[in-house]
């Protein structure tokens, strides 16, 4: 499962996170991912020119469910306070443990603490 921020790097034409969207067709993305791409974006354009690369690339969405849900309730109570879990990375982490997937990101620190809760986490950097 790809994070927003490698797709961000991606469509802001930085080649490490083209090259590695290329050679991962098919990959999984959160419904999450989706909106935060969507609401980065400046003008319609630029959304359509988002959901073509995204087609193109055979990208999934996988949707929020009540276990999901829960799941990112329990993350947010448990590591809000201490490790500053915001909304978003706790239900696209809860997404990546429901689905059994790895989550590619550049964003380790921000979910690197829930490997405990089943996150495999796969970093990726830019340079």
């Amino acid at each position: 499962m790809i994070d927003t921020d490698v797709l961000i790097w991606a469509f802001r034409g930085k080649a490490k996170a083209t090259d590695f969207l290329n050679t991962n067709q098919g990959f999984f993305i959160s419904i999450i991912t989706n909106l935060e791409l969507i609401q980065g974006t400046f003008n319609k354009q630029e959304l359509h020119n988002i959901k073509l690369a995204l087609k193109i690339r055979q990208t999934q969405n996988l949707p929020v469910n009540n276990e999901i849900s829960q799941e990112a309730i329990g993350l947010a109570e448990n590591y809000f306070h201490s490790h500053a879990l915001g909304i978003t990375d706790a239900l696209i982490a809860a997404t990546a443990i429901h689905f059994n997937l790895p989550l590619v990101t550049g964003s380790i620190k921000h979910v690197a603490f829930l490997k405990s809760k089943g996150l495999r986490v796969v970093p990726f950097r830019i340079n």
